[in-house]
């Protein structure tokens, strides 16, 4: 969904689409499937367009969180796939592999930074121990 943020939000009309989404359990268009991708395509709007959490856009709709967002992935892949989108393949949002490289760096400068209080604690005790003498 990051990537319909960052990438295809000028695509994704606000207007629900009548597209044929199949249910789950059959692989059939049915009334139930219908409901199912309105409903997630209204909370993908609000996620892609009103910029919300999906923390946010579940309470407001009765779900947690992880609902809304299994029904927003299930609405975006169905309109990805009408789109010609390919959303599983597409790597091309240059921050969504970028956690590692955040903890490294973040781990990294706190070794520095424990470095350097230990080299300054040091310091510290040698001049106490020149003033002394």
């Amino acid at each position: 969904m990051a990537i319909i943020r960052a990438k295809y939000a000028s695509r994704l009309p606000r207007q629900t689409p009548l597209l044929w989404s199949k249910s789950h359990d059959c692989g059939e268009d049915t009334p139930e499937g219908r409901k199912k991708f309105a409903r997630g395509y209204e909370m993908l709007i609000q996620f892609v367009h009103d910029r919300q959490s999906q923390r946010d856009i579940g309470a407001m709709h009765g779900l947690r969180g992880a609902r809304a967002a299994q029904l927003m992935r299930y609405a975006a892949y169905t309109w990805s796939d009408n789109e010609g989108i390919d959303l599983i393949h597409d790597k091309s949002v240059p921050f969504k592999n970028d956690d590692k490289l955040v903890k490294n760096l973040y781990a990294g400068l706190r070794f520095f930074a424990q470095q350097q209080f230990d080299m300054m604690a040091v310091k510290d005790r040698c001049y106490e121990t020149k003033t002394e003498s």
